[in-house]
């Protein structure tokens, strides 16, 4: 395709797929940037991103998760999760308990310790990002957050 042709697949409203590209280029590069800004904040916590994301997970799924909920939202097999939530358990941050419609099943919850890792990491990223978009209006980030949204539905449409 031409500089600057529209590719239709791009959207409606015009974008060329030389744009498109590069939208899809800064996000990655922007979230990459972002997930090792956290690493930095949260080096001191002696946390490794293996075991403070998926406690933020669950944290953020509710008080009690299934293996294949937390699994989609950390976008891992379901096989790696497994491992994951023994080291988590042996680590007492985590406990599995039986689920009451399906006791075969397990559903996920956090510890008292694994409740204080979730607080300290929070709220370490939080200071940092509030520092961070700190020159960012309110409603620029709202807007952003609803573009976002909208292109995070259209990609899971696709998947």
């Amino acid at each position: 395709m031409k500089a600057g042709r529209t590719n239709k697949r791009a959207g409606k409203k015009g974008i060329t797929s030389e744009k498109a590209y590069e939208f899809g280029f800064r996000v990655s590069l922007v979230a990459r940037h972002w997930r090792q800004l956290n690493d930095q904040v949260i080096r001191p916590l002696n946390l490794t991103d293996a075991v403070w994301r998926p406690l933020l997970h669950v944290a953020r799924l509710g008080k009690q998760v299934n293996q294949k909920q937390l699994a989609q939202s950390l976008g891992i097999e379901g096989s790696s999760l497994a491992r994951l939530i023994d080291q988590l358990e042996e680590q007492g941050l985590i406990r599995r308990i039986e689920a009451p419609q399906d006791r075969r099943a397990k559903l996920i919850s956090l510890t008292d310790r694994g409740n204080a890792v979730v607080t300290a990491v929070q709220t370490r990223i939080g200071e940092s990002h509030s520092e961070l978009l700190s020159e960012i209006t309110e409603q620029d980030l709202e807007n952003c957050m609803q573009i976002l949204d909208r292109i995070e539905a259209k990609l899971l449409e696709r998947l």
